[in-house]
């Protein structure tokens, strides 16, 4: 069985109601809640270089599990 990573926005008030469902109707293996970090990325280059370098390790990764993993 594939495994599936999505990001979603979702209002506060509905984050409750959304993770109920989301659980009761799939297997979940990991859900987070990511802060806000738009204002942290433009407003501080040592943060906007971490998010950076975590792409590029996370593209270099996902290239080297699809070479590897036939």
């Amino acid at each position: 069985m594939p495994t599936v990573n999505a990001t979603f926005k979702i209002d506060e008030f509905q984050l409750t109601e959304f993770d109920s469902w989301f659980r009761n109707h799939y297997d979940v293996v990991d859900l987070k809640i990511l802060p806000n970090t738009e204002q942290l990325y433009l407003s501080d280059p040592i943060f906007k270089k971490l998010v950076h370098n975590v792409r590029t390790c996370t593209k270099l990764r996902d290239e080297y599990i699809n070479k590897v993993n036939i």
